[in-house]
C-alpha cells in the first residue's frame, strides 16, 4: 500500500487502487475525527485546509470533488458561487431541509454558504498559490 500523506479521501483512493474495496465502520478503532464546535471553527478549518492542505499539493491530489480541467467542472464551481451569493436559493433549500428534518438547523444554510464561499474566494486571492490556481482554472 502506497502512503500518500493527503486527506482521508486521497487515502481511500489509494486503498481502492491497491485492491481494497470493502470498508466498515469500526467504532472502537481508536481514531477520532475532530469536528468543528461552531461557525468560527468551521471557517477556520476551511481556510486552513485550503491554504495548508489543498493548495500545496493540489496537483498531486488523487481525489477531486470537481474536475477543474473540464468546462463542466468550471461551470459547477460557477453555479455554486451563484447559488451561495444569491442567498435566496440557500434560504429556500434551508427551509426545505428544516421541514424535512424537523429542526431549524437548515436555516443556517444561507449564512454558512455565503461566508464559506466568500472566505475561500478571498483566501485564494490573498495567497500567491491561490492566485496561480485561479489563473490556471480560468483558462477555458
Amino acid at each position: 500500500l502506497k502512503r500518500n500523506g493527503f486527506l482521508e479521501l486521497d487515502t481511500l483512493v489509494s486503498l481502492v487502487e491497491n485492491g481494497y474495496n470493502q470498508f466498515a465502520y469500526v467504532p472502537d478503532a481508536g481514531y477520532y475525527h475532530h469536528h468543528v464546535k461552531g461557525l468560527a471553527d468551521f471557517l477556520i478549518k476551511r481556510k486552513r485546509n485550503l491554504i495548508k492542505v489543498f493548495l500545496p499539493d493540489e496537483e498531486k491530489r488523487k481525489f477531486r470533488w470537481v474536475d477543474l480541467s473540464s468546462l463542466s467542472g468550471k461551470l459547477k464551481i460557477l453555479m455554486w458561487i451563484i447559488y451561495s451569493e444569491s442567498l435566496i436559493l440557500p434560504f429556500v433549500n434551508g427551509v426545505l431541509r428544516s421541514i424535512k428534518y424537523r429542526n431549524l438547523v437548515g436555516l443556517y444554510e444561507p449564512v454558512v454558504a455565503w461566508l464559506e464561499t466568500n472566505l475561500l474566494i478571498i483566501s485564494l486571492l490573498r495567497e500567491s498559490k491561490g492566485r496561480k490556481f485561479l489563473l490556471k482554472i480560468l483558462k477555458i
